[in-house]
């Protein structure tokens, strides 16, 4: 068997057309398989070709494809921000945009069409929230870019404040979380900011591994010439963008809150490998500023020194590896 070659394997799916990454040696060789209905009358089918592919020289060095810019964007003002009674009757979920949400998402879809090259096309995640996804709706009315896809994203949801809210308690809570610490601190029957940092960066992975998914169908420049736009909750952009740019807890604590469609931009840095948040974005939500020679890497994450003086290899120095 060549060095290279993909182990040999059976795979039978119910109903289901098989595309699976084969298990290499060296990783080097993506595999495609494609499948047919032959053989019995079972109901299954069965793998009838194999395509092995050479990987591009990001995948094969393990190097990830960014998205050019990421747009991170809080919903308008929705009825219960406009009356908190009103999470007492409706759950939070289903809670709408008020008329002047609508007005600010639209206006916030044209502040975001002047941010986009006309030749990028966009990824939009969104809330499951009902105010959210009404947010989306307006901002799309002023964007006119091709869209790849909309995936609606569970975890981009609101931090979880409990079922049916007692204003009462809810309100007595909040003035209790600036003494506790506001990432750690747990609503009643709720979340903490600590559990929704955990499911952003459950969903960093995903967000990864669509852009490198998008890149083997569109290519890997336009795939990096793509903007993927989030519409979220205040404290889930926060803690997004926490979470990419590794901020400490105490950084978190000194944040503030953006308003109703405030928008947040991420935009990749030259080297291709990370981000860093505009200074309009930094102002808006009072963010830490720290020395563009660290890597643009926050408190929360502390380099060696070696990792601080070593720059990325070259493409030339990648392809001295090749066989």
């Amino acid at each position: 068997m060549p060095p290279h070659a993909p182990s040999t394997r059976t795979f039978i799916a119910s109903r289901t057309v098989v595309q699976l990454v084969a298990n290499c040696r060296t990783r080097r060789c993506l595999s495609s398989f494609s499948s047919d209905k032959s053989g019995p009358d079972d109901g299954i089918w069965r793998v009838s070709s194999f395509t092995p592919k050479i990987p591009s020289k990001g995948e094969e060095f393990g190097m990830s494809i960014l998205p050019k810019n990421i747009l991170i964007l809080r919903h308008g003002q929705s009825m219960g921000n406009a009356d908190e009674t009103l999470y007492a009757t409706t759950p939070d979920w289903k809670v709408s945009l008020s008329e002047r949400g609508r007005r600010q998402a639209r206006d916030a879809g044209r502040r975001m069409q002047q941010l986009i090259n006309p030749s990028q096309n966009i990824l939009y995640y969104v809330s499951p929230y009902l105010r959210t996804k009404e947010t989306l709706e307006e901002i799309q009315s002023q964007i006119s870019n091709p869209t790849l896809f909309v995936r609606e994203e569970p975890r981009l949801r609101e931090q979880d404040f409990g079922n049916f809210q007692d204003p009462e308690l809810i309100q007595a809570a909040k003035l209790e979380r600036p003494k506790f610490g506001r990432f750690f601190f747990r609503f009643p029957n709720g979340e903490s900011g600590a559990d929704v940092f955990d499911r952003v960066s459950a969903f960093s992975g995903t967000f990864l591994q669509d852009i490198q998914q998008i890149s083997r169908v569109i290519g890997e420049h336009k795939a990096a010439n793509t903007t993927a736009i989030l519409v979220t909750h205040g404290i889930t952009g926060r803690l997004f963008v926490m979470r990419w740019l590794h901020w400490s807890v105490d950084d978190f604590e000194k944040l503030h809150n953006p308003p109703n469609c405030g928008l947040l931009l991420m935009k990749r840095t030259p080297d291709g490998n990370a981000y860093e948040l505009s200074d309009e974005s930094r102002d808006l939500i009072k963010a830490p500023r720290f020395d563009r020679d660290s890597g643009y890497v926050g408190s929360g994450l502390k380099l060696g020194e070696l990792l601080k003086t070593q720059h990325p290899l070259s493409r030339k120095d990648r392809d001295a590896f090749d066989d």
